[in-house]
């Protein structure tokens, strides 16, 4: 947090001077033996006002790292390096870049197009404002992104205050999340109690064990709220739901496929 928030301040006080870095990237972020954040190598910046150097169509910057107004050769502003900063701060906390691609072709179409996978798939505790800092950031509508790096600054020192203090805001994404586990878990012990109560008692009290394996399938749970953060939790519930019923040794559970 400490860091990404001198990486907005910088570009805030970037912006002010009417400057746009338009190569905002992890490699052009510095950090001195003293823990202050340099931006640096402004090779490509663009000055407001100033006349355009670039014809348009092209695109400058890192491919990785770019807007989707950027990655289609258009003309860019603050809210170009607004995003460029929520890729870095995406991979600051997964170590993974969120837009990808095998080739720059596929990169622009995952720019253009694709969601990136939520923080928590791959790092645990992430704050669900965090997540949502990132989400406002990486906007491919440049009207609900960031308007300003000032916006983004405030938000994320809020989050540190929250932090620090222990100010927990509960969300209906958090509250939405918890009940799928719980349904999930009830579904499990109920399943997995029938399972195991139906070998040993019949109708009419205990009846000898049949040599048949009772069969069971799980069907996938479907994502009742529209928004996609929430799909890997179904998928994990229906994944864990099968892990656990196939260690009981007389039921066969049916593949997922």
């Amino acid at each position: 947090m400490r860091i990404a928030i001198q990486i907005s301040e910088g570009l805030h006080n970037a912006h002010k001077k009417g400057i746009t870095h338009r190569d905002i990237k992890s490699d052009n972020i510095m950090l001195t033996p003293e823990g202050i954040v340099k931006i640096m190598d402004f090779g490509l910046a663009k000055l407001k006002g100033a006349p355009k150097l670039t014809r348009a169509g092209t695109t400058t910057g890192t491919m990785q790292y770019m807007s989707p107004e950027q990655a289609q050769g258009m003309e860019v502003d603050q809210r170009s390096d607004i995003f460029s900063f929520g890729v870095v701060l995406y991979e600051m906390i997964t170590g993974q870049l969120p837009f990808k691609g095998e080739h720059e072709a596929a990169i622009i179409y995952s720019i253009l197009n694709e969601t990136p996978e939520p923080l928590a798939r791959y790092k645990s505790n992430v704050p669900e404002g965090l997540q949502r800092i990132v989400n406002k950031a990486l906007k491919k509508d440049l009207g609900t992104r960031y308007q300003s790096a000032a916006d983004m600054t405030a938000d994320l020192k809020g989050l540190q205050k929250e932090t620090i203090t222990g100010v927990s805001i509960p969300s209906k994404k958090k509250t939405i999340s918890q009940s799928i586990i719980f349904i999930g878990v009830v579904i499990l012990i109920v399943i997995t109690a029938y399972a195991i109560l139906s070998r040993f008692l019949g109708p009419s009290g205990p009846e000898p064990i049949s040599a048949e394996r009772k069969s069971i399938a799980v069907l996938p749970f479907k994502n009742m709220v529209p928004d996609p953060e929430n799909e890997w939790f179904s998928d994990g519930i229906t994944e864990d739901i099968i892990t656990h019923l196939s260690k009981i040794g007389d039921l066969k559970v049916i593949s997922r496929t």
